[in-house]
């Protein structure tokens, strides 16, 4: 009997794509909370963090609307690192690749705010911004380091190939 081997590669997408399932629905499942469930969560988050980021921003200086802001950031920051890792898997990694991705994030983030809007909570086009802003980054920060990572391997390459040649 033969035993199938599945490839890291193809383990790697599945395990990925679950991530970004768990994203969306963190994501989406704080979307569908209503106002005063949401800003208890809020409340909870910014006593957690305050002491921390108030020794970078200073005293008072964080408030609700600031943790809530970092927070559609930081969970789009998320999802574009895991869409850009998912696109390097499949080995696209062009400037359509990038839009594609680009393209996710602000699609999620338009459909995180037509949520807010069933939950009776307003939609606002500078969250869809923030979210997009958020995606960007993280696709970017995973493009750049996996760019990086070619041209370090091609001049290692190179610095090979050109010892064994003299």
């Amino acid at each position: 009997m033969q035993s199938k081997k599945i490839s890291f590669n193809k383990i790697s997408k599945v395990i990925l794509i679950i991530f970004i399932l768990c994203t969306l629905a963190f994501i989406w499942g704080n979307s569908l909370q209503d106002a005063s469930s949401s800003l208890a969560a809020s409340e909870r988050v910014l006593e957690f963090l305050k002491p921390m980021l108030e020794l970078f921003l200073g005293v008072g200086n964080v408030t609700i609307g600031f943790v809530r802001k970092l927070a559609h950031f930081v969970e789009f920051g998320l999802l574009g690192c895991e869409l850009a890792m998912l696109s390097l898997l499949y080995k696209r990694h062009g400037r359509k690749d990038f839009s594609i991705c680009l393209a996710c994030g602000l699609a999620v983030g338009a459909v995180d705010e037509i949520i807010q809007i069933f939950t009776g909570r307003g939609a606002q086009v500078k969250d869809v911004l923030l979210d997009f802003f958020g995606a960007f980054c993280g696709i970017a920060i995973v493009f750049a380091i996996w760019h990086i990572s070619c041209k370090i391997k091609k001049d290692r390459k190179e610095k090979d190939n050109s010892k064994q040649c003299t």
